[in-house]
């Protein structure tokens, strides 16, 4: 069995619960990212503010190499699926990125999915629904709310327009300390 098939079927079916229906997608069709506007720190200025384009992957902007070699403890391989470009409707996109440590058996994971909606209302009416179908139980002390599931065994973070899933460890036995060091480590950097 290919190594990444446990990451991508857990984060499939995380997408599957997060993903706009048919209606919304444009019949399937798939969707070229496209600006996000990012409000600008500092001071005033009489330059008109940038819109800066949103990366093609952001989940693997802020998932890197770097914090997953830390969490996971050694040299780590990327997913095919971190060069993939997110997937957008509107002012909503999903984006996704994990990291497998380098070992032969049963390798850990780290995987984040960032689901970005349009607004508030909608991700957390998508957070809400999630948490009731999956069964969540609430996880307290990571500044935002949080749930984890039994099954499939995730960590389901909301913040603002962003409502984030991570999976941590090996896929038969996911790390809880992993997932909630993960989440302290990426919430920070989520401000779209």
């Amino acid at each position: 069995m290919n190594k990444w098939f446990p990451v991508l079927s857990s984060l499939a079916i995380s997408m599957l619960l997060c993903l706009p229906g048919q209606a919304e997608n444009k019949g399937g069709k798939k969707v070229e990212a496209a600006p996000v506007k990012v409000p600008k720190a500092g001071g005033k200025s009489n330059a008109k503010p940038e819109t800066p384009t949103r990366p093609k992957n952001y989940a693997a902007q802020v998932l890197t190499r770097e914090i997953a070699r830390e969490i996971l403890g050694g040299s780590v391989n990327a997913s095919p699926s971190n060069t993939y470009n997110d997937s957008v409707n509107g002012k909503s996109f999903v984006s996704n990125a994990s990291f497998l440590l380098r070992k032969d058996e049963n390798p850990p994971l780290l995987g984040l999915l960032i689901r970005h909606e349009a607004d508030t209302k909608s991700a957390l009416a998508k957070f809400t629904k999630a948490k009731a179908e999956l069964k969540g139980t609430p996880v307290s002390g990571l500044g935002v709310q949080a749930f984890r599931t039994a099954k499939p065994q995730e960590l389901h973070l909301l913040k603002g327009l962003n409502y984030l899933v991570i999976t941590a460890g090996p896929a038969d036995k996911p790390d809880k300390i992993m997932e909630e060091q993960l989440a302290k480590t990426v919430l920070p950097e989520i401000n779209f």
